[in-house]
């Protein structure tokens, strides 16, 4: 698998490509963060332990349609009910994400950004 190129400044940046992993590796990844994540300092969505996110198609769809994106930028954040809380309740933030000729930082994200908001649990998936 090749990485891509763009140019930072006067320096070339070679980022490697996401790449598939075996099914079980990603599930013993997943089952161990789970395993830490428990106690008075777990990370949490708003139905309980913070497993993981779904994100919808159609959002993936328009940010990838602007065709001066390379790829999209996800941070995770307090859950917007939860301001200024020390609630340990996330949710993800995303937006598309191009290379930043200025950098750093290494992207520039115009453009929307979405926040999912329901997280797993209750919009969970069956890899775990």
């Amino acid at each position: 698998m090749s990485s891509f190129r763009f140019k930072l400044g006067k320096q070339q940046q070679s980022l490697a490509p996401s790449q598939v992993v075996e099914r079980q590796k990603a599930i013993n990844a997943i089952s161990d963060f789970q395993l830490i994540n428990v106690g008075p300092n777990a990370i949490n969505a708003p139905a309980g332990p913070f497993k993981g996110f779904f994100i919808d198609a159609d959002s993936l769809k328009i940010i990838l349609s602007d065709p001066t994106f390379t790829g999209i930028s996800f941070w995770i954040g307090k859950h917007l009910d939860h301001p200024g809380t020390t609630d340990k309740v996330l949710s993800i933030y995303f937006t598309g994400a191009k290379p930043n000729p200025a950098a750093p930082p290494q992207f520039d994200n115009p453009g929307d950004v979405y926040e999912y908001v329901n997280p797993c649990p209750t919009a969970c998936g069956n890899l775990v």
